[in-house]
């Protein structure tokens, strides 16, 4: 990954982190398995 890569990854991530009003990584890997946007590696697998 390039540094301008990582650069855009992270401003995103901040982005959706402060619209989201997560506090960490870990709360809005939380909040998208509740909404359904992502699954966690317990759950069963979605088919669509």
């Amino acid at each position: 990954m390039t540094e301008r890569e990582s650069t855009v990854l992270r401003v995103h991530r901040g982005n959706v982190m402060r619209k989201m009003q997560a506090e960490s990584f870990a709360d809005l890997v939380r909040m998208s398995i509740k909404l359904g946007i992502a699954h966690s590696a317990d759950a069963e697998p979605r088919i669509p």
